[in-house]
């Protein structure tokens, strides 16, 4: 929870930041078209994940099960549901927390790509796919450096790594869903479209 919070309290001092020297736009923001629920859900999506990834750090458990992509032998391996009540497998259990984290993980870097190949199919402006671009690489970028992190046991600096580029990529989601739903970047395309 006190993860969450900062990381909420992070979020909101970005996305003031992000409207910094837009006082005519402030009041008025974009219509929220598919891309907007689209990018808030991967946003929503990454920040699950990064409370996952705080379970997986207090457990300790990227010590234990250091294979991939096979966990025990298994990609669903058994012992996920040991614990009872079954919620506290959520939060106590080692073994399905770090499960849990790895499935969120590959959502993760799915959900970034297909928004990238979404906007570009559906011809956005440039800025957003730029942004979607940003993000997709810095989710293959901290999938990859999570995978190297639990194969090594979780050194602390490749564990130190892991967490600041899970920031990263929540920033750059952050920034993406603020670019989607900014009215200067929605008239922008709608110019493009007219003039087309």
């Amino acid at each position: 929870v006190h993860f969450g919070i900062a990381l909420a309290i992070l979020g909101y001092t970005l996305w003031l930041l992000f409207g910094l020297g837009r006082q005519a736009e402030i009041g008025r923001p974009a219509r929220a078209g598919i891309a907007a629920w689209i990018g808030g859900g991967v946003l929503g999506l990454i920040f699950v994940q990064m409370l996952a990834g705080a379970l997986l750090a207090g457990l300790d458990a990227g010590m234990g099960f250091n294979t991939w992509p096979l966990i025990n032998g298994a990609f669903v391996p058994a012992g996920l549901g040991e614990a009872q009540p079954w919620y506290l497998n959520l939060f106590e259990n080692p073994l399905a927390v770090q499960f849990n984290h790895r499935m969120l993980g590959y959502a993760v870097v799915i959900a970034a790509i297909v928004q990238l190949v979404w906007l570009q199919l559906k011809r956005a402006a440039p800025p957003l796919i730029g942004s979607a671009l940003t993000l997709a690489l810095l989710a293959i970028l901290q999938g990859t450096l999570g995978v190297w992190t639990l194969l090594l046991a979780v050194p602390i600096t490749l564990g130190l790594a892991h967490q600041a580029g899970a920031v990263a990529v929540f920033c750059a989601a952050l920034y993406h869903w603020w670019l989607v739903r900014s009215p200067a970047v929605t008239e922008a395309k709608a110019q493009a479209a007219a003039r087309a």
